[in-house]
């Protein structure tokens, strides 16, 4: 049966039911200082605690992939590589904040791996999509997911959440969480443990995976004018992965190897901002460190590793001041980012693998915002990074907002320019036994331009509807899969001519009466890159699906006692590289429609039981070519909540 039809129709039952939550009323990552969502000239969606509590969560990748323009890629079940791309941009294009802190891996790509992201003690997501260099510099090419911990709250209480399922699956997640008028605490632990399915197509060895993570967050506020944030992570991953090997004619075959990748990942951010002049003036200063350390064994024996460390200093100051019809909030700050990166291997085939490299850069950042009349608000950002390995880089966004009738209709026009620095992995290359890879130290920043249009309309009490449409052009694109002269081996380079993407969005959200939710998107992305190095002729780029649709359906069967929940997500068909052959090619994969269904029903005051399927219909898909996606499972669980 048809896929998208099937879509069609629940998206015209959705559209008769009918009315969208209201989003929360501050936004963080969408200004450098908090913003309300109303006013907001771009795209951008928030994910409650609540959205994935019905939802039962447990990776923060499977709330994600609920969203407009977003599209995800698994290399295999649990903690296996996810990456994320927005608007048909790269996975490194997105930078990811926790809390304020850059959490892009600079030792692996400068990407992040959503596969490790825990939903535990995690308050909402923000996902703001469009370029956002100017504001929050290189990573923020196509977006940023900005991620914010639970706070303390009084007076004590305590949360926990266990299940199990399929393939020997357990987790758990336990937060203790306090507060009182200067002090608040929250502390959350998990533990996530599953044997896996074998992610080879050959083979039946089974790919484990075990996730430990410790979060901690302290906030101290002893005036209405000064307050501190203290902010600690940390994540403990043990990943079974699978390995290529290479045939005689030099194409590859993903089989089962006695393979191991240990993960140790490390944030911290501490903070403060003071209040002066009635609130007319906010002093903000911070001082940030990401630390990771991905390690490779092969049989038992540490073959390669990569460390990455980057620590990061700003301070902002932001001034606020109003007459009786404009509002203006002008803000400039300065960042210092200090990036050191270590490479070790022990194939020293095509070189030495053994990388020490370091990276500073000095931030400038100008934000003005100006609201007229209550209902046309206007920002402009600019942004200087002065590099020490690169050329300088200048970026900037123009946004306006007009609402003419009280918010009930919102109309919006942006256009920026985003910058994407060369990697480490990208200019010094990434040895491995079987994949290899040479760096181009001379690789130039991607640049970009961009537009977008969007219209949301109230058009009931009851349902919400809102069109995006954009368009953005990318100069110098890296492409890391260029054959060199050694067979096998591939290199970086920037592609000559122009890449292109533009697509449309499509939201409808609705409520038709208290008890029942309904949120529905559609999103048609056209990603496109030059040929080859010389060909600027264009072609689909890989793992960008051009349709992709979502919806969400929460309902309460009893008032505060049952709940259920149905998600329905359909990815359209998408291109990828088989290397199976040789010389590779690239080959069209099936679209695909995943539904999940999860339940809970509240036994007592303190606690409630909870059950979900994930891939009700047993969809047999692919990803990426020669990994192996998980069928239908299911889980069951136990919540338990005491508060003294």
């Amino acid at each position: 049966m048809n896929h998208l039809l099937i879509f069609t129709i629940l998206i015209s039952h959705c559209l008769s039911l009918a009315a969208a939550d209201a989003l929360p009323q501050m936004t963080v990552s969408a200004s450098r200082t908090p913003l309300p969502n109303e006013q907001i000239a771009g795209s951008i969606n928030i994910i409650k605690a609540q959205d994935m509590d019905n939802q039962q969560i447990d990776f923060v990748s499977d709330a994600l992939l609920n969203t407009p323009a977003l599209g995800l890629s698994h290399n295999g079940g649990p903690g296996k590589l996810t990456q994320l791309r927005i608007r048909g941009a790269e996975a490194n294009h997105t930078l990811v904040m926790i809390d304020g802190i850059e959490a892009n891996d600079i030792a692996r790509g400068s990407e992040f791996d959503f596969a490790h992201l825990i939903s535990c003690g995690i308050e909402r997501i923000e996902i703001l999509r469009g370029p956002q260099s100017s504001l929050w510099g290189s990573d923020a090419l196509s977006g940023v997911i900005s991620v914010e911990s639970k706070r303390g709250l009084g007076p004590l209480s305590i949360e926990s959440n266990s299940s199990g399922g399929s393939y020997k699956t357990r987790q758990n997640c336990t937060g203790i969480r306090a507060a009182n008028q200067q002090h608040a605490v929250s502390i959350y632990g998990s533990y996530y443990d599953t044997d896996g399915t074998d992610i080879s197509e050959q083979g039946s060895e089974r790919d484990g995976y075990n996730n430990k993570s410790l979060s901690v967050r302290y906030d101290f506020e002893p005036s209405d004018i000064f307050s501190m944030k203290l902010i600690a992570k940390h994540y403990d991953i043990s990943n079974d992965t699978d390995d290529f090997a290479y045939n005689p004619d030099w194409s590859q075959s993903l089989v089962d190897a006695d393979r191991e990748n240990e993960v140790i990942q490390n944030y911290a951010r501490i903070s403060a901002s003071l209040d002066s002049f009635s609130g007319q003036l906010n002093q903000q200063l911070g001082f940030a460190i990401t630390d990771t350390n991905n390690k490779v064994y092969e049989n038992g024996t540490h073959i390669e590793g990569t460390l990455g460390e980057k620590m990061k200093l700003d301070y902002q100051a932001s001034v606020f001041f109003d007459t009786d019809s404009t509002e203006h909030v002008l803000t400039l700050a300065h960042e210092r980012e200090y990036d050191d990166f270590k490479q070790r291997g022990t194939d020293f085939t095509y070189g030495d693998p053994n990388h020490d490299q370091k990276l500073q850069t000095s931030s400038y950042i100008a934000e003005y915002r100006l609201g007229l009349y209550e209902d046309l608000y206007l920002s402009a950002s600019l942004r200087r990074d002065n590099n020490d390995d690169f050329d300088d880089s200048n970026t900037h966004r123009l946004t306006a907002l007009y609402t003419p009738n009280q918010f009930k209709t919102r109309l919006h026009v942006a256009r920026g320019t985003g910058v994407k620095n060369p990697t480490f992995t990208e200019r010094f290359g990434f040895f491995s036994a079987n994949n290899q890879f040479i760096g181009n130290p001379d690789l130039e920043p991607e640049t970009s331009k961009s537009w977008e249009f969007g219209i949301s309309h109230e058009l009931t009490p009851k349902l919400n509807f809102s069109a995006v449409y954009f368009t953005e052009k990318l100069k110098d694109e890296i492409n890391g899969f260029v054959s060199t002269d050694q067979p096998g081996v591939n290199t970086a380079v920037n592609l000559e001519g122009v890449s292109h993407r533009k697509g449309l969005e499509l939201s409808f959200d609705a409520n038709p009466f208290e008890r029942l939710s309904v949120m529905a998107n559609y999103s048609h992305i056209d990603a496109k890159q030059p040929i080859s190095v010389t060909n600027r002729e264009h072609h689909r780029e890989i793992r960008r699906p051009i349709n992709t649709a979502n919806v969400v359906t929460d309902f309460e069967l009893i008032p505060h006692k049952a709940h259920i929940n149905l998600k329905v997500n359909y990815v359209g068909k998408q291109i990828d590289t088989d290397f199976g052959v040789s010389p590779s090619v690239r080959r069209e994969l099936d679209d695909y429609t995943l539904v999940s269904l999860a339940a809970s029903y509240k036994i007592n005051q303190h606690i409630s039981v909870e059950g979900r399927i994930e891939n009700l219909l047993d969809e047999d898909y692919e990803d990426v070519i020669g990994y192996q996606t998980q069928g239908r499972r299911g889980f069951v669980g136990i919540n338990f909540n005491q508060q003294r």
